[in-house]
C-alpha cells in the first residue's frame, strides 16, 4: 500500500491514463489486503470503543512498507530503471500522499481548536503554531515541549508513518532505483541488524510515532519496504508465486493481528510476522485475484484503506468529544456499538472525499504538472 503507503487499483488507473510508461496490472487482493490492515488500525487505537480489538494492530504498518514496496516497484521500476527523474517519482508520490494527508490534518486541526477553547488541550500557543507549521510540510514536530513521548504529528499522529514511507521513496528513488537482489538482500539483513538493536534500546518493535522513536522508526520502514522490493524482484521472476483460496490471507492476517499482547515472547512473535508471514502474505495476494462476486467489495476495501487511516483519528477525537452531550441526552454507546459508529462515520467520510475531493485534486494537480512541464521555460 501506494500505502502506503497507499496504492490501489483506482491510483493505478489515474496515473496510467494517458501514460503507457506505467504497468497497468492491478492487485485487487492485495488493496483487501490494506483494508482489512486499515481497519484493524482503527480498532487498535481506540479500543475502548471496540468489543474486540487487534492487539498486534501495529503490525499493520510494517504490512504498509511492504505492500507499498512491492506495489511501488511493480509499478514505477522499469521507468526509474530507464532513467526516470527521481523528483518525478518523488512528485507523484506527493500528489498521492498530500491531499487525502492535508483533509486528515485539517481534521486534526479543529478538534484541537475545539479542545482548546474547552481547556481540555495542553500545548502551548507557540508548540501549536510549530506543529502546524512542520505538519503542513508533511515534517516531524520539533518538540517545542521537551517531552519525548510527544507525537511527532500531534494534530493526526498516524501520520508518522506516512513521514517514513517519504524517507523510503526517496531512498527507493535515489539509492535504490538500480540495485540487484543481492544489494537489496544487503539492505534489508542490515535493516534487520537495525531493528534488532532498536528493540534492545525500546524493549518493542511498535515505535516510530513519538520523538524519542525518530532515530529507530527508519529501521522500521527501510526493514519492510526494502522487503517489498526484493519479493517483487523474486515474484517477478515467477518462481515464487503461491496460490491459495481468496479468503485465506486475510484470515491469516486477522489472525496475526488479533493476536493477544500478553503471550509469551510477544518480540519473536512479531519478528516472525514481519520476517516470514507477510511476504507470504504478498506472495499469496499478489498471485491470486478475486472473482466477480468479490472484486467490488476487495476494491472497496482498497479505496477505504488510505483515506480510513488519516482520517480515523480526528473522527474518533470528535466523537469522543461529544460522547459526553450523547450521554446526556440518553444515548448510551457502549462498545462495540460506538465501535461499529465509528467506523461507519469514517468510512462514510472516507469515500465522499475520496470520490469528490481527492481523485478529482490529484488529477488536476497532474495535469497542471505536465503543462507545467511541457510549457518552455
Amino acid at each position: 500500500m501506494d500505502t502506503p503507503l497507499f496504492l490501489n487499483s483506482s491510483d493505478r488507473a489515474l496515473q496510467t491514463e494517458g501514460d503507457p510508461g506505467v504497468r497497468d496490472r492491478t492487485f485487487v487482493t492485495l488493496d483487501a489486503l490494506r483494508g482489512v490492515a486499515a481497519l484493524a488500525v482503527v480498532t487498535f487505537h481506540f479500543r475502548e470503543y471496540f468489543f474486540q480489538y487487534t492487539s498486534h494492530g501495529y503490525l499493520a504498518v510494517d504490512f504498509f512498507y511492504m505492500l507499498s514496496g512491492f506495489v511501488l516497484s511493480y509499478a514505477y521500476q522499469q521507468r526509474l530503471d530507464a532513467g526516470w527523474k527521481s523528483a518525478a517519482f518523488l512528485r507523484a508520490r506527493l500528489f498521492r500522499l498530500y491531499p487525502m494527508y492535508f483533509a486528515g490534518l485539517v481534521g486534526g486541526v479543529a478538534i484541537a481548536l475545539v479542545l482548546r477553547h474547552a481547556q481540555l488541550l495542553t500545548m502551548r500557543s507557540s508548540a501549536v503554531i510549530v506543529a502546524l507549521v512542520t505538519s503542513l510540510f508533511l515534517l516531524p514536530f520539533p518538540g517545542v515541549q521537551a517531552d519525548p513521548t510527544l507525537s511527532l504529528f500531534p494534530f493526526d499522529f498516524p501520520a508518522w508513518s506516512l513521514f517514513f514511507e517519504s524517507l523510503a521513496n526517496g531512498v527507493h528513488a535515489l539509492a535504490l532505483r538500480r540495485r540487484s537482489v543481492p544489494v537489496l538482500s544487503a539492505v534489508v539483513a542490515f535493516a534487520f541488524v537495525g531493528l534488532l538493536l532498536a528493540h534492545h534500546h525500546t524493549g518493542r518493535l511498535d515505535f516510530g510515532v513519538n520523538r524519542q522513536d525518530l532515530r529507530w522508526g527508519l529501521f522500521r520502514v527501510l526493514l519492510s519496504y526494502c522487503g517489498g522490493m526484493l519479493l517483487h524482484r523474486l515474484w517477478q521472476a515467477g518462481t515464487w508465486r503461491w496460490k491459495a483460496p481468496l479468503l485465506v490471507p486475510p484470515l491469516l492476517l486477522l489472525v496475526v493481528l488479533f493476536v493477544p499482547a500478553t503471550i509469551p515472547h510477544v518480540t519473536t512473535f512479531d519478528l516472525f510476522a514481519i520476517t516470514f508471514v507477510f511476504p507470504l502474505l504478498l506472495l499469496l495476494g499478489a498471485s491470486v485475484e478475486p472473482g466477480p462476486a468479490w472484486h467490488s467489495t476487495c476494491k472497496v476495501l482498497g479505496q477505504l484503506s488510505y483515506p480510513v487511516y488519516v482520517l480515523h483519528v480526528p473522527a474518533a477525537e470528535g466523537l469522543r468529544y461529544v460522547m459526553p452531550s450523547l450521554i446526556a441526552h440518553g444515548l448510551r454507546l457502549r462498545a462495540p456499538w460506538s465501535g461499529l459508529l465509528l467506523l461507519a462515520l469514517v468510512c462514510l467520510a472516507s469515500l465522499g472525499l475520496e470520490r469528490w475531493y481527492d481523485l478529482p485534486l490529484r488529477k488536476w494537480l497532474r495535469r497542471r504538472s505536465e503543462r507545467f512541464q511541457a510549457s518552455p521555460r
